[in-house]
Order: structure tokens, then C-alpha cells, then sequence
């Protein structure tokens, strides 16, 4: 008896779960789509069939559910990132462009006006989505960079954790929505900027041909 109510609270377990899941991926549109204010509980309660209250059953405010779909899609941009870095075998250049355009797709999603919104009226989650971005940058770049040394593609010169130091102070200064703004950028566009500046700046000048790493 102990074991089928233990195998019945399980699939209970997996179906909130999943529940859960449908719900943030639900939300996360939403909001990336119509931004914090316009977007209501009603509304993605509303989109995914359900009533009101079986949403509040999983998360108990849309300050909660909002903070989830934002960890959800930077978890999402880590496994996508990943990919974009993955097989030493494969041309660095070829994996560094991978790795710009996912960088370049995720903040394309954004624009200033919807980050001008959330810094206004949810202050703590906009500083949650500058420390992930923080975050990202730290993981990800520095394994790319890390990688590009290795082939011989990047400056051996350079301390990376300084690379990514400069890379997260500019992202950090030219994500702010006075910033994009008063430059007349979008998120993506900012982003763009800032690799190309930093990439081309690290670069060797006469590249070995061959991604394997430096020849002896």
C-alpha cells in the first residue's frame, strides 16, 4: 500500500512538473512579447486552458512566475550556448560566429523600451536578469575564449579573466535602458557591438589554418 501511494504521489509529482514547465514557457512568451505590465495572470492562465486558480496553485504571483520564465531562459541560452562552443574539431571561427549569434538571437528578443519598463516598475527583477547576464558572460565567453587560445585563434597574451572582466563591464553599462536610449540601440545591437569590438580586438593577426591549437 506504502509503495502505490508512494508511486501515486511520483506521477503527481511528474505531472505538476510538467504542469509547471508548460506554464513558464507559457509566460515567458508572453512577456518577452508584451513586456511585465501588459502581460496578466489571467491572460496566461487564459492561453494554456486553464482557470486562474489551478495557476496559482503553481505560482502564487506573476512577480514569481516572471522571475521563473527569466531563470528558465537564461538556463535555455546556457544549453544553447553550449552547443554553439561544442567539437574541438570544428573551425574556431565557425564556433565563435555560433556562439555571437545565439548571444545576438536571445537579446534580440528584448528591446530597450521592455527593459526601460521592467527596471522602472520591478526593479529586483531587472538586477536577477543583469546577474545572469553577468553570470553567462563568465561561464560561456570565458570557455570560448579559453577554446580560442587553445587553437591559436586568440591573443595567449591576455589574462581572460580580464577579456571577460571588460566584456561584462561594457554589458553591464550598455544594457541599461538611459544607455540604449541615449545610443539608439536595441539589446541586440549592443550586444553585437560589444563582441565585435572585443573579438577583433583579441585576435591574432595571421591565425594558424587549423582549429586544432598551435603547431610546434
Amino acid at each position: 500500500m506504502a509503495e502505490q501511494r508512494g508511486g501515486r504521489g511520483a506521477a503527481k509529482g511528474r505531472r505538476d512538473e510538467e504542469v509547471r514547465r508548460r506554464i513558464v514557457a507559457r509566460a515567458g512568451e508572453l512577456l518577452a512579447r508584451r513586456g511585465f505590465g501588459a502581460t496578466t495572470m489571467d491572460e496566461v492562465a487564459a492561453s494554456l486552458g486553464m482557470s486562474k486558480k489551478t495557476l496559482y496553485q503553481h505560482f502564487t504571483s506573476k512577480e514569481e512566475l516572471a522571475r521563473e520564465a527569466l531563470e528558465e531562459a537564461f538556463r535555455d541560452a546556457e544549453r544553447a550556448l553550449a552547443l554553439a562552443r561544442a567539437g574541438e574539431d570544428r573551425d574556431f571561427g565557425e564556433r565563435l560566429r555560433d556562439h555571437v549569434l545565439v548571444v545576438a538571437e536571445r537579446h534580440g528578443q528584448l528591446d530597450a523600451a521592455m527593459l526601460e519598463e521592467l527596471e522602472r516598475s520591478q526593479p529586483a527583477l531587472h538586477a536577477r536578469y543583469l546577474e545572469l547576464s553577468r553570470q553567462s558572460i563568465e561561464r560561456n565567453f570565458g570557455a570560448l575564449l579559453s577554446a580560442g587560445v587553445l587553437a591559436g585563434e586568440l591573443r595567449a597574451d591576455l589574462d581572460p579573466r580580464l577579456v571577460v572582466r571588460v566584456v561584462q563591464v561594457l554589458a553591464g553599462q550598455l544594457l541599461l535602458p538611459a544607455q540604449l536610449g541615449e545610443l539608439g540601440l536595441s539589446p541586440q545591437k549592443a550586444v553585437e557591438a560589444i563582441l565585435s569590438v572585443v573579438l577583433d580586438g583579441i585576435r591574432v593577426r595571421d591565425p594558424p589554418r587549423s582549429g586544432r591549437g598551435r603547431s610546434r
